[in-house]
């Protein structure tokens, strides 16, 4: 029989509370077994630090990329606007070359389109998505830059032209003739007395009786009385062709053969004719053909 080790636990007042027996082998068994429980927790206690590391990175890594997506997003939207307002101009670029009769510009280069996907991206490549959506970005700005160099070169040519060609842009009708709400736009339309289809010559602005009626151009007075189903009427001859008028009025404030200039009142506006509430009837005609004054007004 081998050697024996006792393991005595006693309490405070020396009283035995429990004893264990260990032979020799029994007490290497033991150690063995602590041994191998702590070399196991030396190696399994760091791969599970290295685990939750790795997690807690993960997470932060989404939560940069939706940040990141979010701010690209942002941008996004913001070069689309800088877009719209580039097509803006664009529109305003091609009014003043219509009245300055200048050539019209060819598309030198197309705006780019394009612009984020609504709603979450769930697809599993996101970090790729991410990397797409700054390219078509970088793709967009480079072509903005390009449009914007290639404009500023035609607005200067526009400014050119416009400094030799002033006396005839003053007798061109690009204002608002009236302050108020428009109602009706000029072409086609469903006719208020005869409810059938009729050509609509010009544009309706409703407003308040009394309200000033302007000038929209430089140009002399020729119709300032009752005319025809216009009631109270204002003819103006603007030259090369051009000529505007304004129906409906309550009062006529100039004479014929007077000279008007942009801006000057030559009546109020009222319900006169053939007429169904107070508004301005407004026609722009060149030659003898009437056109959409809208061609003409810079809004």
């Amino acid at each position: 029989m081998g050697k024996e080790f006792r393991i005595v636990c006693l309490d405070d007042a020396g009283r035995r509370l429990f004893g264990l027996n260990l032979s020799r082998r029994g007490l290497s068994a033991v150690t063995l077994a602590g041994a191998l429980l702590l070399a196991s927790l030396a190696v399994l206690l760091p791969l599970s630090l290295a685990r939750q590391h790795e997690v807690n990175s993960l997470a932060q890594n989404r939560r940069d990329i939706s940040d990141q997506r979010k701010r690209i997003y942002a941008a996004s939207y913001q070069l689309k606007s800088l877009e719209n307002g580039f097509s803006d101009i664009a529109e305003f670029d091609a009014k003043l070359r219509v009245m300055l009769s200048l050539e019209e510009r060819p598309e030198i280069l197309p705006m780019a389109q394009g612009g984020p996907v609504s709603g979450p991206y769930r697809n599993p490549f996101q970090i790729l998505y991410t990397h797409t959506l700054i390219r078509d970005m970088r793709e967009r700005l480079d072509s903005l830059e390009i449009s914007m160099l290639l404009e500023e070169a035609a607005q200067q040519d526009l400014f050119h032209a416009a400094a030799a060609q002033q006396e005839r842009l003053a007798r061109i009708p690009v204002i608002w003739p009236t302050r108020g709400r428009f109602t009706s736009r000029f072409g086609y339309r469903i006719g208020p007395f005869t409810n059938k289809t009729r050509f609509h010559k010009g544009i309706d602005i409703t407003a308040a009786t009394g309200t000033p009626v302007k000038a929209t151009a430089q140009g002399r007075v020729v119709l300032a009385e009752w005319f025809s189903t216009y009631g109270m009427c204002v003819d103006i001859d603007h030259g090369d062709g051009i000529h505007t008028r304004y129906g409906h009025l309550s009062k006529i404030t100039v004479h014929p053969g007077q000279m008007v200039y942009r801006g000057d009142v030559v009546g109020l506006v009222g319900s006169t004719g053939r007429s169904v509430a107070p508004h301005l009837h407004y026609e722009v005609h060149l030659g003898n053909n009437p056109v959409n004054p809208l061609n003409y007004i810079l809004r």
